[in-house]
């Protein structure tokens, strides 16, 4: 299974982590990067099938690709935002960490408006 892969992969980069910490922290805090990137390419291949599927019930539904491509945005905007903060966390850096939490929020909101203008549309339209 692949979950035991990148499970593996998380101790081994923790492990290293921890033994690079006490020497250079600086260091220790792009090992966690790297870990995590490394991750995020163990399970992207579960990321795209998720996305094929999801654009083919869009396109089975007749929801306008727009819509749709707005939502897929906004998930991968909070996803990325968690890793920044996560990073930011590790660093011992909390206040960047919620600065960097607040401006993922921030353009969420900005992303989410052509969906809430469209839905307000629609519900001018029965009143």
């Amino acid at each position: 299974m692949e979950i035991f892969r990148i499970c593996a992969t998380a101790m081994i980069g923790l492990f290293l982590s921890l033994a690079v910490k006490k020497e250079s922290p600086g260091f220790a805090v792009l090992v966690g990067l790297a870990t995590g990137i490394v991750i995020f390419f163990q399970s992207y291949g579960y990321f795209s099938y998720v996305y094929h599927c999801l654009c083919q019930l869009s396109e089975r539904s007749g929801i306008d690709n727009k819509y749709f491509s707005i939502i897929i945005k906004i998930v991968v905007i909070a996803y990325v935002t968690q890793f920044g903060c996560d990073i930011c966390k590790d660093a011992g850096e909390n206040s960047v960490a919620s600065k960097v939490e607040m401006a993922g929020r921030i353009i969420i909101a900005f992303s989410c408006m052509p969906l809430i203008m469209a839905i307000m549309e629609e519900v001018i339209k029965f009143l």
